[in-house]
């Protein structure tokens, strides 16, 4: 449960702390004073609602909402093994929950038990403890895919609508690669005997990795021999000629200089200059041998200069006819027109093994279809006695609600089967779909009624455990109100639910109430909370909501006042 929320720059609300209770919360006020502002800072603390940039209060540069909540391990252990998983200690059942939005820059920053933490993790958290129902929520039942995605989460068939999901998607990418090849097939048979050409363009060209290094290193020496071996000679010259030779003239220096380090010591400029010496010797020799190597290259079969000049034109007009930059581009294209001509010459086997293939996995696909549409089967049975039961404990005694697997042909992301909710106001009347027949009172009840339903499993390990209301008995007459009044009640003794109401009745029933009031000063309106704990102040409030204003009026409303508080909740005291 929410023990202490704590709210900073939302709206009207300037700063505002709530100590929160088990059980019933009921929030009253005017319209316009801020009790819906509440109910959204939850939701913005985790991570739901409306754009945070909508909520922060004028003039104020960040939004801030903390949380302290008490989580009880043993009821909740898949929750508490995920706050672990992440590090986040609740040894003693207390969790700290907070979220700053900052106006200026847009960034929202998280934190549990005061640790950074991501928002998708504050947002899986209020998946898990959060079940809201907010003003229309009833419009959800007008969505052709709400019976299914209710019945499928109210089953919780997991496995199975994964299994499905898995063979579904694996027949779907079947067909694509069928499809592929199908279209691959028509767009390119027509010009087989185009790719064979091609190919055969190709294969003529010697891709080897030497030949293709003769072209770039060799050839344009071989092109050029006569203006390159007219400066190697005059290159080789300056190296080796007796007048002037670098070669030994470096190596007398580095000898020189050895004679003067060994007479000298190791004077620091001396050791600097033999080694200097000995290195431009050594650079000299080297330099040399490159230039042997060099001349020596320059020697060349004039047949083999033919092939090369001859192997060049060729990769340069397939590079111009292909468009293409690169001679390894020509080998890669080699390689794919290769495989395109043994693809279209298997065509035919490959699209029945391809046809096979997907027809083995549609089998497999409908098996897995069938063992969920059976879950599907026998929890849509349980649902429909179940919701039945709740609506007629809202005031619809005579009606029926039925969800009902229907078959469908053709396979779809969701199975073969399609879930539709029926619904029969009165007996003898038949059913058609909810959505098509509920008025909007009924179709309020239906929603209340599924949504406790959904808080209320009481067959399974952990269900959320807070509820928002957000006035839930807006379109509902007084005697329905009361009626959903005493179900809300029902239902807060196994979680915590926080209404906010303009209800009389709801208020009546409420373990904790609290009434939202604003104040005007000095050009701004900031909203105020108190929690009613006296009988006058609780059954004040109660003669406002029944719009009693003068003492006749509150006088004729008196017994009946009384009544309600008489009913069993925590304020008769």
């Amino acid at each position: 449960m929410i023990e202490e929320l704590t709210i900073k720059n939302l709206g009207i609300i300037d700063t505002l702390s709530i100590e929160l209770t088990s059980g019933l919360n009921v929030i009253t006020g005017e319209t316009g004073a801020g009790k819906s502002l509440l109910l959204k800072s939850i939701r913005f603390l985790f991570g739901d609602g409306p754009a945070p940039a909508d909520l922060v209060r004028r003039g104020e540069r960040c939004l801030e909402v903390a949380a302290r909540c008490l989580v009880n391990r043993r009821s909740s252990p898949r929750l508490a093994a995920e706050l672990a998983e992440k590090g986040v200690d609740v040894e003693d059942g207390v969790l700290t929950i907070k979220r700053v939005f900052e106006a200026d820059s847009g960034r929202s920053r998280a934190f549990l038990q005061d640790m950074p933490a991501a928002l998708s993790s504050l947002k899986r958290l209020g998946q898990a403890i959060l079940e809201v129902h907010g003003q229309g929520e009833s419009a959800s039942l007008y969505d052709p895919s709400f019976a299914q995605a209710f019945l499928d989460h109210w089953g919780r068939y997991d496995k199975f609508l994964s299994a499905y999901a898995e063979a579904f998607d694996a027949w779907r990418e079947a067909l694509g690669e069928l499809e592929q090849h199908r279209d691959f097939v028509g767009r390119n048979l027509p010009g087989l005997e185009l790719i064979e050409h091609h190919l055969k363009e190709l294969q003529e060209i010697d891709f080897d990795p030497k030949t293709l290094a003769a072209l770039t290193d060799d050839l344009p020496l071989w092109v050029a021999k006569g203006e390159v071996a007219e400066q190697m000679a005059g290159l080789m010259d300056s190296l080796e000629n007796p007048d002037a030779d670098a070669v030994q003239a470096l190596s007398r220096a580095a000898l020189l200089a050895e004679r003067l380090r060994s007479r000298l010591g190791e004077r620091n400029d001396v050791v600097l200059l033999a080694e200097r010496l000995a290195q431009a010797r050594e650079a000299a020799g080297e330099a040399l041998r490159f230039a042997e190597q060099i001349r020596h290259s320059l020697e060349f079969d004039p047949a083999r200069l033919d092939e090369l000049l001859g192997l060049k034109a060729k990769i340069d007009r397939l590079l111009a006819k292909h468009r293409l930059s690169r001679t390894e581009e020509l080998s890669s294209l080699k390689i794919k027109f290769a495989q395109d001509r043994q693809r279209l010459a298997n065509a035919a086997a490959e699209e029945a093994r391809l046809a096979e293939e997907a027809a083995r996995l549609e089998r497999a696909a409908r098996k897995e279809a069938e063992a969920l549409s059976l879950q599907r089967s026998a929890a849509a049975k349980d649902l429909s006695q179940k919701a039945t039961k709740e609506v007629r404990l809202l005031g619809l005694e005579q009606a029926t609600i039925e969800f009902e697997s229907v078959p469908v042909e053709t396979l779809g992301s969701q199975g073969a089967d399609h879930i539709v909710c029926h619904f029969s106001p009165n007996p003898g009347e038949g059913k058609k779909e909810l959505r098509r027949i509920a008025s909007g009172g009924e179709s309020s009840r239906v929603a209340l009624a599924l949504k406790s339903l959904n808080m209320n499993k009481g067959r399974r390990a952990e269900v959320p455990w807070v509820l928002l209301l957000d006035e839930v008995e807006q379109g509902l007459s007084s005697q329905v109100a009361a009626l959903v009044a005493q179900r809300l009640q029902s239902l807060a003794a196994e979680h915590q639910i926080i209404a906010v109401t303009h209800s009389p009745m709801l208020a009546g029933r409420a373990k904790t109430l609290f009434r939202v009031g604003k104040r005007t000063a000095g050009g701004r309106t900031t909203a105020d909370l108190r929690r009613l704990e006296g009988a006058g102040d609780i059954k004040t409030e109660m003669m406002r909501l029944l719009g009693a204003v003068s003492a006749k009026e509150r006088g004729v409303l008196e017994a009946y006042v009384n009544q309600l508080l008489e009913l069993p909740q925590h304020i008769a005291s």
